[in-house]
């Protein structure tokens, strides 16, 4: 019977992930500047660019219909779509939110140059056995934030935690 709803379950997983990717898609190829317009953001120049991220989601939402059809049969493309390219955009988000520059200012005071700013956290879990699984997570600040509240002025933030969860009925 388990097996039955793991089945289920891809089928349901990739079913919802291609209606995400395809209710994302269809505003980025009909109305990308509106669409821009609405999230608070410039217009994408040149257009054809938001266009073709539209056609690759597009692709992306005909391959997990496609899947859905025969989990069994299409797991490679579930690993591909949803982790592999997925994975790599959540990677390249984190990675484009999580290094960059900030300016700082003392209360009240104009702002000062900017200057360095790195953050970083990340959880990687992965199950061993029914209700139980192994989680890795790092967490790490470097930037004029952490020297400002530190007592010396150096400072960096770094943290390792591996662990082992199990479930408790």
């Amino acid at each position: 019977m388990q097996g039955g709803q793991r089945r289920g379950g891809l089928a349901t997983l990739a079913l919802v992930s291609g209606v995400y990717d395809l209710a994302l898609a269809v505003p980025m190829l009909l109305v990308a500047p509106r669409l821009a317009e609405a999230m608070g953001a410039p217009p994408p120049v040149p257009l054809i660019n938001a266009q073709l991220n539209g056609v690759f989601t597009l692709s992306l939402a005909a391959g997990y219909f496609w899947a859905a059809r025969d989990v069994e049969a299409r797991r490679g493309y579930l690993w591909v779509a949803g982790v592999l390219a997925k994975g790599l955009g959540a990677a390249l988000f984190v990675l484009d939110c999580g290094v960059g520059v900030r300016r700082m200012a003392a209360w009240a005071a104009p702002l000062g140059p900017w200057g360095r700013a790195l953050r970083l956290y990340a959880l990687i879990a992965v199950p061993i056995a029914p209700g139980r699984e192994l989680r890795l997570e790092l967490e790490g600040e470097d930037s004029a934030v952490a020297t400002e509240v530190a007592t010396a002025a150096a400072w960096r933030y770094g943290s390792a935690l591996l662990s082992v969860r199990w479930g408790v009925r």
